[in-house]
């Protein structure tokens, strides 16, 4: 299991976007493999999967290139629904990653399904809770992300430009800035 965990990472890499240079056959390959992974519980392939259908990573496009006219516009219309639904099916792996297994990737991920309203409707206050849940347990982007949402007063919290400071300074923290913890020591979240 740990194997075919590996080799679809060495394949996707989807936050660095090398995957958009490999041929679609061993994008796919490498799909198929977190899939596999992902099914036997994985976590980390679990959240690795969902990305993948949440990028279209291994999805063949070119099949589009000679259509014209009102085939390119059905082809279109095909590929917008089988993308809602990758989306849709993505938020599904990461709910269950990020509620039942406590996954901070994953809620951080399902956050931004929240604040951009793909594959679910859009919900500025389920982002922020999601945000907060991931970076109650540490996770370091959802502290920027939260920071961002204080400073303008998104999903229901008070603008404020001290709380999104204190979860910068946060973040920086859990990066190993001592001056940070130093100052979070003697300021509290409001």
């Amino acid at each position: 299991m740990q194997t075919m965990l590996q080799y679809g990472k060495a394949f996707s890499a989807t936050a660095a976007g090398t995957i958009s240079n490999l041929p679609t056959s061993c994008a796919a390959a490498a799909v198929s493999l977190l899939e596999k992974s992902a099914k036997q519980r994985n976590v980390k392939a679990m959240n690795e999967y969902a990305k993948c259908l949440y990028d279209s990573v291994g999805v063949d496009f070119s099949a589009t290139n000679s259509l014209e006219g009102a085939e390119l516009d059905e082809a279109k219309a095909a590929l917008e629904k089988a993308d809602a639904e990758r989306a849709r099916q993505a938020v599904a792996w990461w709910l269950h990653c990020a509620d039942r297994l406590r996954y901070p990737d994953a809620m951080h991920n399902l956050a931004k399904c929240f604040a951009d309203g793909r594959g679910v409707d859009r919900n500025d206050r389920a982002a922020v809770a999601w945000f907060r849940r991931a970076a109650d347990l540490g996770h370091v982007p959802s502290m920027f992300s939260l920071a961002e949402c204080c400073e303008n007063g998104i999903g229901g919290l008070e603008k404020s430009h001290y709380n999104a400071n204190w979860w910068k300074t946060r973040a920086h923290a859990e990066l190993g800035d001592r001056n940070a913890r130093i100052w979070l020591g003697s300021n509290k979240l409001k």
